[in-house]
């Protein structure tokens, strides 16, 4: 998954990005695009893109306490914790929305390479 930036937002804080998952179904489904408002830290209950391992991911996260549970909307995948210190540190931003195309995806491709 590639970050670019919201051009409409001057104060850069804004990022698109379309994910490529299924652990968010039907919440956020494979090939949909999401709106990040970049974030450095927990802001409450949300769905957030985290990055762990070089990798990133998009889970829901609730405050418990010190930590962070991390979940799935699609009950396939497993439910981890983190302290709130290292979500902090992989926290990339909070989701405010998602789309779906309303064209193919060799069609996004092609309008991307003009």
């Amino acid at each position: 998954m590639e970050i670019v930036p919201f051009q409409a937002n001057a104060k850069g804080r804004l990022r698109n990005m379309q994910y490529g998952g299924d652990n968010m179904e039907p919440i956020i489904s494979r090939r949909d695009f999401v709106t990040i408002e970049t974030l450095d830290s927990y802001q409450g209950e949300g769905i957030y893109v985290i990055e762990i391992g070089g990798c990133l991911a998009i889970k829901r996260a609730s405050g418990v306490g010190n930590s962070i549970l991390l979940s799935s909307e699609n009950k396939l995948y497993r439910t981890d914790e983190l302290p709130l210190d290292h979500f902090n540190d992989c926290v990339v931003g909070r989701i405010l929305g998602a789309w779906r195309p309303l064209v193919s995806s060799a069609e996004l491709d092609r309008a991307a390479k003009r």
